[in-house]
């Protein structure tokens, strides 16, 4: 049986819908393949649909993938993209952010930088930011992708390895880079 406190949320959102002609998502996780998995099936499933959606999220982050799949599913689906913000949404969820037709922040909601995490068994984590370029790549040049523990997409050694610098429309080879037309 619903409590009160379940009883006065779901007919605030109810409210909340009417008013902004939109579907609200709650989505407080990481953000990883099977979490944006199963979002995106509600997505897909949840009929009729309003003119808008409206996205509550709570994340540390996670993939840029995922993120990148939920944007664009909601943002497909919805003429108007509203992004509630009322506590920590970091690396993934600003990515999603930035595909917000409107964001709406508590004085509690905060974003974190877009920043790849590379391994690190030095780190209580096991990774690090990669947010200085001449750091990732050091790193990278030590990898020896043929014995990552899943498929890559480089099919070179390690020393031959090349990074797409998106950011700067860059390819970038261990000690030389050419510019991209």
């Amino acid at each position: 049986m619903p409590d009160q406190n379940e009883d006065s949320f779901f007919k605030i959102i109810g409210e909340l819908s009417d008013t902004k002609g939109a579907d609200y998502y709650l989505f407080s996780n990481a953000l990883f393949e099977k979490q944006a998995d199963r979002l995106l099936e509600i997505v897909r499933q949840f009929t009729p649909k309003r003119e808008n959606a409206a996205l509550i999220l709570c994340t540390d982050g996670g993939s840029p993938d995922s993120a990148f799949q939920i944007a664009r599913c909601l943002k497909a689906a919805y003429k108007k993209l509203i992004l509630y913000v009322f506590g920590k949404c970091k690396s993934a969820g600003t990515l999603i952010a930035l595909a917000a037709d409107e964001i709406v922040i508590s004085e509690f909601g905060h974003f974190g930088p877009l920043d790849i995490q590379l391994s690190s068994k030095d780190e209580v984590y096991g990774q690090t930011p990669a947010l200085d370029v001449k750091q990732a790549l050091t790193t990278i040049a030590k990898l020896n992708v043929d014995n990552l523990p899943f498929p890559t997409l480089w099919s070179v050694p390690a020393r031959q390895l090349v990074l797409w610098l998106m950011p700067f429309g860059v390819i970038a080879k261990k000690k030389s880079a050419v510019a991209m037309r």
